[in-house]
């Protein structure tokens, strides 16, 4: 019971930060609305994987996929080993939520808003009992950092720090890049 009241309440603090930071900068109802429910949809289809899951680990590339799959998975080249990573229920669902994020920020500025754009995600080193995945973006426009953090950066505060995760980003101006880093299953 302990267990379900912990992850009922970490579910609420997500929703509540993703309704916050969704109506930031947005200047419609239609705006806020459209931009909440996919990423409202991304939660719930990385809690699709954990419920069908029954509890186990959740493999990584099932979450990727999964978050992926609305922004066209022709564009993405996800790595075969990414098939050999596992996450704990618990971390699946903030992570496909941050991939997500990182696939609509592609759409909205970086590799994918431009025709020939693609996305590479690969397993990158890690210390004994963790994993590590890098995001490349390649083909889009020149990228720069933003001038304050955005949502993701606040989304891996309040989901992947407390569960052992990391993730650093670089506004390289080829294309914008990320790794994360996480705890393996046991």
């Amino acid at each position: 019971m302990g267990e379900l009241a912990h992850r009922a309440k970490n579910g609420i603090a997500i929703l509540m930060a993703i309704v916050s930071q969704t109506a930031r900068g947005q200047e419609s109802v239609e705006g806020f609305l459209e931009l909440i429910m996919a990423r409202l949809q991304a939660m719930a289809a990385s809690q699709d994987l954990v419920t069908e899951a029954g509890g186990r680990p959740v493999p990584l590339a099932d979450v990727l996929a999964k978050a992926l799959s609305p922004f066209g998975l022709s564009r993405v080249d996800l790595e075969p080993e990414m098939a050999q990573v596992t996450l704990r229920g618990d971390m699946a669902i903030g992570m496909g939520l941050l991939v997500h994020e990182m696939a609509t920020n592609a759409v909205k500025y970086g590799s994918l808003s431009a025709t020939g754009g693609r996305i590479a995600v690969g397993l990158d080193a890690a210390p004994e009992g963790r994993a590590a995945f890098t995001w490349r973006e390649a083909g889009g426009p020149a990228v720069s950092p933003p001038a304050k953090p955005g949502f993701g950066t606040r989304l891996l505060q309040l989901v992947l720090r407390p569960q052992g995760g990391d993730v650093s980003f670089a506004f390289d101006p080829d294309g914008f890049r990320a790794r994360v880093e996480f705890p393996t299953v046991r």
